[in-house]
């Protein structure tokens, strides 16, 4: 078939196509469920999908089961992890430097760096 004949039928597709090639990228969407997973793994999972480095004190441990059935943005996907760690005892101290920090509830109340609340709202 001849280069024109076949651009020629090509053109609708790529004028459709086109537009979503310059469009802006969607935003990341996390599924989350956890079944009977270390709660290191877990932290470690978040982390990596969030691009955040984490420290994770060493009284952190336990296993979780947690499922979300929506997909969440970053936000939510934060939120969902503050809410979990709360609900299994830990907290997060968001240190100045970015990193997070995970240690026991009870020990962060202790601490003088802001501690990171999923019923609070927005991190920092």
């Amino acid at each position: 078939m001849p280069t024109m004949k076949r651009l020629r039928k090509m053109l609708p597709v790529l004028l459709i196509l086109t537009p979503l090639l310059f469009s802006p990228a969607a935003a990341e969407e996390f599924s989350a469920s956890f079944k009977g997973t270390d709660i290191q793994e877990f932290i470690n999972t978040v982390s990596k999908n969030l691009n955040k480095t984490v420290i994770i004190d060493p009284s952190v441990r336990g296993t979780i089961t947690v499922r979300s059935y929506d997909m969440l943005n970053e936000e939510q996907y934060y939120q969902f992890f503050l809410s979990v760690l709360d609900v299994y005892g830990f907290a997060v101290i968001n240190m100045n430097n970015g990193v997070l920090k995970v240690v026991r509830a009870k020990d962060a109340k202790t601490s003088a760096v802001p501690v990171a609340s999923g019923r609070a709202g927005r991190r920092r």
